[in-house]
C-alpha cells in the first residue's frame, strides 16, 4: 500500500510557523486596538453633555401613541383599585382605634359608653 506521506517537519520549523502565526494574531490585535482608540477618541469627554448632578430635570415632551398612552392610563387605573382598597382599611382600623381612644377617655358616648359605665 502506497499511502501518501507529508514531509516531516523539524521543531524548529514548526517553532518558525507558530511564531509567524502569533506575529500576525498580534498585529491584528494592534490594529484593532488602534481602532478602538480612536473611536474612543471621538467619544472623548465632551462629547455628551454630562450633568454633575445638582440641577433640575424637565421633560418638556414625549412622544407616545394615542392607544399605548390609553393602555397605559387602563393600567394605572386598574392598578388603582387594589391600593384604594389598602388605604381605606388602613384609614378604617386607624380611625376606628381613634373613635375607640376617644369614648374610652370622654367616658364613652352612646352604646360604648353604656357598655363601659
Amino acid at each position: 500500500m502506497n499511502e501518501p506521506t507529508t514531509p516531516q517537519q523539524t521543531p524548529s520549523e514548526i517553532l518558525a510557523i507558530q511564531t509567524q502565526y502569533l506575529n500576525r494574531l498580534y498585529e491584528a490585535q494592534m490594529r484593532q486596538t488602534q481602532i478602538l482608540e480612536q473611536m474612543a477618541a471621538r467619544q472623548a469627554p465632551g462629547a455628551y453633555p454630562v450633568s454633575t448632578g445638582g440641577g433640575d430635570v424637565r421633560i418638556t415632551d414625549f412622544r407616545m401613541g394615542f392607544w399605548s398612552l390609553v393602555v397605559l392610563l387602563v393600567k394605572i387605573a386598574l392598578a388603582a383599585i387594589p391600593a384604594m382598597i389598602i388605604l381605606w382599611t388602613i384609614s378604617a382600623i386607624i380611625l376606628g382605634l381613634i373613635g375607640f381612644l376617644l369614648s374610652v377617655l370622654f367616658g364613652g358616648i352612646g352604646l360604648l359608653g353604656a357598655l363601659l359605665s
